[in-house]
């Protein structure tokens, strides 16, 4: 795992507060019956890509779906951006979900498990 640069973590994080604003104004956070959470921002070495992972807590059958509207519309991020006037460059937006709740769940089952038949 490489190590970010002091300037990827601001940008990311600037990115990550801006984009929370408009998915609050915009009322993006719950849509059909899912709850979104912009997890993490991973930012390329040269700011111009940013991979943004947004975790869905709800229905998972329309995460999906959620995630390829979200990367349907990045232009409108990126206008929303660019007028805002946080970046001086805009990086080219893309919307992963974000499987870490899921991940968590199956292991904690997993140790609970082990628990269970050591008992």
């Amino acid at each position: 795992m490489k190590i970010k640069s002091k300037k990827q973590l601001q940008v990311a994080e600037n990115l990550k507060r801006y984009l929370t604003t408009i998915f609050h104004e915009q009322d993006i956070l719950r849509l059909k019956n899912i709850h979104l959470t912009l997890s993490q921002i991973d930012l390329s070495p040269d700011l111009k890509n940013a991979k943004i992972f947004v975790a869905c807590y709800g229905n998972d059958k329309v995460a999906d779906k959620i995630i390829t509207e979200l990367n349907n519309n990045t232009s409108y991020f990126k206008k929303n951006i660019a007028k805002s006037g946080i970046l001086k460059n805009i990086p080219n937006l893309k919307f992963y979900l974000d499987n870490i709740h899921k991940n968590s769940l199956k292991i904690n089952s997993i140790i609970s498990q082990e628990d269970n038949s050591n008992k």
